[in-house]
């Protein structure tokens, strides 16, 4: 929008701003507690997998967590792009597979089904990201959010209301993030319920 007022191309009085597509808050909502299952905390990330949407940093992230001796499952859902020079390489995630930190869930169509089953969503892109619709859902799902300080995040994530903003390629800040959610379920649920509200 800025650049088309600034060419003159048109007036911002006639212009609005859309932030993103929106998701469909019924299809999209939270699982009551009493139905979720008492496990370690879930912790997600869903991508086309490029290396600019922060997947290494993710994997590498869970490996660390896991390192300390803490309980989490660590999911990741997507496929490679195959026509994109950024793509993850299926060896890379057969890798990953062997590894098992990560469970890797390749492409799903069942994300409305899948988010709610997690308590924490993760998204530490580099990417231009609009604003992103794994966010979006996630938070319609009332999950806590972790996402790169990059103006699509911002757009979902409210830093400290319903998660967390972290700078780019800061990977300790990344861990030391997810590790305060996965340790405190109080605060995972209070950001997830303000989650919903924001996706409201």
């Amino acid at each position: 929008r800025a650049h088309l007022v600034s060419l003159g191309i048109v007036p911002e009085d006639k212009t609005t701003l859309i932030p993103g597509t929106g998701v469909d808050m019924e299809q999209f909502k939270p699982l009551p507690l009493e139905l979720k299952e008492h496990g370690p905390p879930v912790v997600i990330m869903a991508a086309r997998l490029l290396w600019d949407k922060g997947v290494a940093e993710y994997v590498t992230t869970a490996k660390a967590i896991r390192s300390q001796g803490i309980e989490a499952r660590f999911l990741l859902a997507g496929e490679p792009d195959y026509g994109n020079p950024d793509s993850v390489s299926d060896d890379v995630l057969d890798g990953w597979r062997r590894e098992g930190v990560v469970e890797i869930l390749g492409h799903r169509s069942d994300m409305s089904d899948l988010l709610p089953q997690a308590d924490i969503a993760v998204l530490p892109s580099r990417y231009h990201e609009g604003v992103p619709l794994f966010l979006l859902e996630a938070a319609a799902s009332g999950l806590a959010l972790v996402g790169s300080d990059i103006e699509g995040c911002r757009m979902v994530i409210e830093d400290g209301i319903n998660g967390f903003l972290v700078p780019l390629d800061d990977p300790k800040k990344l861990q030391e993030l997810l590790v305060i959610l996965i340790d405190y379920g109080d605060l995972r649920q209070k950001m997830g319920r303000k989650s919903r509200q924001i996706a409201e």
